[in-house]
C-alpha cells in the first residue's frame, strides 16, 4: 500500500493499524478537552472511507493532503462546525451531508455538543 498522508499530519498522536496489509488504520487525533478517533479504510487505490468518531469540543489537525481530493461527509450524530479556507462556514448536524475538495479543507473541527 502506499503511505498514507494522514500519517504524517500535525495532531496525530497515535497511528494503530489494524491489519497486516494497511487496509484498515486508526488514528488518534490530539484534541484538547477529548478524544478524537479517525478510522481509515483503503477501499481501492486512491479511495478512502474515514469514520471519524469525536467526544470533544473542538479538534486541530493540519495535513498536507493536496488539491485533488474529494472530501465528501455525512453527519450521523452531533454536531460538526468548521470554517472552509475560502472564508464559507460548514455546519452538519444529523443527516446531513456536505462535498468540498480539500484545497478548501479546514484545519480546526468544532463539536458543540461534544460529539
Amino acid at each position: 500500500m502506499n503511505e498514507n498522508p494522514i500519517t504524517n499530519a500535525a495532531g496525530l498522536s497515535a497511528v494503530i493499524p489494524k491489519d497486516n496489509d494497511g487496509y484498515c488504520t486508526v488514528y488518534k487525533m490530539d484534541c484538547a478537552d477529548g478524544l478524537g478517533l479517525m478510522t481509515v479504510y483503503q477501499v481501492y487505490p486512491g479511495i478512502q472511507l474515514i469514520y471519524n468518531d469525536f467526544e470533544a469540543t473542538s479538534c486541530y489537525w493540519d495535513g498536507n493532503l493536496g488539491k485533488n481530493i474529494l472530501e465528501i461527509n455525512h453527519c450521523r450524530e452531533g454536531r460538526e462546525g468548521s470554517k472552509l479556507q475560502s472564508g464559507s462556514c460548514l455546519y452538519l448536524g444529523e443527516g446531513d451531508l456536505s462535498i468540498h475538495t480539500m484545497d478548501n479543507c479546514v484545519f480546526e473541527m468544532s463539536f458543540p455538543l461534544k460529539h
